[in-house]
């Protein structure tokens, strides 16, 4: 029979009380099953939102091997509220960040594999189970108590893991799982001070989860010394051509499990993911901004929002201000689920604007209120999304460490190293070389999720060009920053990447890391950390799309050196630049952009 852990069992582990206060929570937690269940943590989501006064973290787990119930005890800080959310919030960070793999060139044309193959990588969240009861715990010892009444395991490791965070409280929630395999609900914890990194050693088990972490900052995130970082070209991606699909999957997980927490991968980094189109290479789509994916989802989740353009319209003109120098003001949670109390001296939550800031509850829209909580605290113009994916292992730090750099963007197109052509005769038996995109990326949805139809509100929706031979056309959005929305009514409103580049330009994609230097890019985050589309941001702003021309009428949306904002009226126009306008501008860095039309077929 299991004996629960006294408190004294607590202090032979050396856990005394300097230690529970020394150090700050994060999000993960430690998951609590009955002595005989076979539930385990598949994997687990976790995002941070690192405001420099404050942090937001949202947390979902997939848990396999049920039913039967356990316990999720996440250690909080004073003043943390912890409130249920939309798990829309996930599923576009994942839809706008996953890896986008394609076939090396030259393309062998097979199977389902042809030239404009690309495999998306991007997972949906399945429905979340809600958790049946949520109890404050003051200290280790009441979460033993808590844990014997639920008929739940907390022995000497859980303590441990526990104690090490320094937390002074505990919440625990109670989860009954009725099926093998489900996810939980996603939680969003709102902390009034800085808090640490995620604890991912909390999720440590001997089934080593999959964790994807998405860190949202004025800049891209590095984890901390703890752990070693490595990009996509480390991985010995094979694509499949019979198939057309990559051993991706397979390669990340074997990595990072061999690992056991001691490695992350950096899949993908920038402002484009959260705030422009990002345009596929061989005509396999674009993904929307990240914004707009959250509030489609978010309307089909049932959330109370009558129009997503209009709730996206509130994000445009926070990026705006922040051209201007405007962060975005606190938002506070509700504590739907429980508010942990405050310090006694401590100055309670408001969401009072102050000077030089802009109202970050502007940014709400019914019930979708997950935006206004990842940008509060910031400059709306300089946030990206940073992905990393690793494990919950042996070696997994209590505490990252991680810091935010001006580092330059890493794009999520993966080129595969190597082509495993079996079963194709001759390299061509069964060919296609016609068929859509593995993994259904299309023009206005993509990854299984469909379209979203005509959307007449800002951003504009990218529609395909029929020739086979086109410029690459740039209209990224960043609010009212130089984006065009194709308003020149000539019925191919779309940015496109060349088809005839052996290479896969992409439009307004971010161009460095991943170790893909193949993809050209133009309109998205670049190696220069603000040049996009030939235009420049001293801002540093990943994926600014300022550019246009001083002369000959085009978009005067200068890329200055001092920072200037964009001043260009609501609907902004089209811009196109040639594929080998782009390659001499990297050349010859050019102040001036040049305007060239849309080429048609003779």
């Amino acid at each position: 029979m299991f004996r629960p852990v006294s408190w004294l069992g607590f202090r032979a582990l050396g856990l005394s009380a300097a230690l529970l206060v020394a150090a700050q929570a994060g999000a993960a937690g430690r998951v609590l099953t009955a002595p005989d269940s076979s539930l385990f943590v598949r994997s687990a989501r976790v995002a941070q939102a690192r405001a420099p006064k404050w942090t937001t973290e949202w947390l979902s787990l997939e848990v396999g091997g049920g039913p039967g119930r356990f316990a999720l005890v996440i250690p909080v800080s004073p003043g943390t509220t912890v409130d249920p959310t939309l798990d829309a919030f996930f599923s576009a960070l994942d839809g706008s960040t996953a890896a986008r793999v394609r076939p090396p060139k030259p393309v062998l044309a097979c199977g389902a594999t042809h030239d404009g193959s690309l495999e998306d990588t991007s997972q949906p969240l399945t429905s979340g189970l809600t958790a049946s009861s949520v109890a404050l715990l003051d200290d280790l010892v009441q979460v033993d108590a808590f844990a014997t009444k639920q008929g739940l395991k907390f022995d000497a490791a859980d303590a441990a893991k526990l104690g090490a965070t320094g937390a002074a409280r505990f919440v625990a929630l109670i989860y009954d799982a009725n099926a093998e395999s489900l996810s939980t609900e996603t939680l969003r914890l709102s902390s009034l001070t800085s808090a640490a990194d995620p604890g991912l050693a909390l999720l440590a088990t001997d089934d080593v989860p999959d964790v994807t972490l998405f860190s949202i900052s004025e800049g891209r995130v590095l984890p901390g010394p703890s752990v070693d970082e490595i990009s996509t070209a480390d991985l010995g991606i094979e694509w499949q051509v019979l198939a057309g699909k990559s051993n991706y999957a397979l390669e990340r997980r074997g990595y990072l499990g061999a690992a056991e927490g001691a490695v992350f991968l950096i899949e993908s980094s920038g402002s484009t993911p959260l705030f422009g189109w990002n345009v596929l290479p061989g005509g396999a789509g674009a993904l929307p901004p990240g914004v707009k994916s959250y509030f489609e989802r978010a309307k089909k989740e049932g959330a109370s929002i009558t129009s997503s353009e209009l709730c996206a319209e509130a994000v445009w003109s926070a990026i705006s201000a922040g051209k201007s120098g405007a962060s975005l003001s606190r938002v506070c949670g509700s504590g739907a689920l429980i508010s942990v109390p405050d310090l006694p001296t401590a100055k309670p939550c408001d969401e009072i604007v102050a000077v030089g800031e802009v109202a970050a509850g502007s940014l709400r829209c019914g019930s979708a209120e997950d935006v206004a909580f990842a940008l509060s605290g910031m400059r709306a113009d300089r946030v990206r999304v940073t992905r990393h994916g690793t494990v919950a292992g042996s070696a997994s730090p209590a505490f990252l460490g991680a810091s935010v750099v001006d580092g330059a963007a890493v794009s999520l197109l993966v080129t595969a190293k190597s082509a495993d052509a079996t079963g194709c005769v001759n390299g061509n038996a069964g060919a296609s070389g016609t068929g859509g995109t593995t993994g259904g990326a299309g023009y206005g949805g993509y990854g299984g999720y469909g379209g979203y139809g005509d959307s007449p509100g800002y951003p504009p929706s990218p529609t395909p060009e029929p020739q086979p031979n086109v410029d690459v056309q740039c209209w990224a959005d960043l609010g009212n920053s130089c984006s065009g929305n194709g308003s020149s009514g000539d019925g191919s409103d779309g940015c496109n990447s060349d088809s005839s580049n052996s290479e896969g330009d992409t439009c307004s994609g971010d161009s460095t890391g991943n170790g893909d230097t193949s993809g050209d890019t133009c309109g998205g985050d670049s190696s220069s950390d603000g040049d996009t589309c030939s235009g420049s941001s001293s801002s540093g702003a990943e994926g600014d799309t300022c550019s246009g021309s001083s002369s000959g009428g085009g978009d005067s949306c200068s890329s200055s050196s001092g920072g200037g904002d964009c001043s260009l009226p609501r609907r902004p126009r089209r811009l196109r630049v040639s594929a080998i306008l782009l390659l001499f501008a990297a050349i010859a860095l050019p102040t001036r952009r040049l305007r060239r039309p849309k080429r048609h077929p003779s």
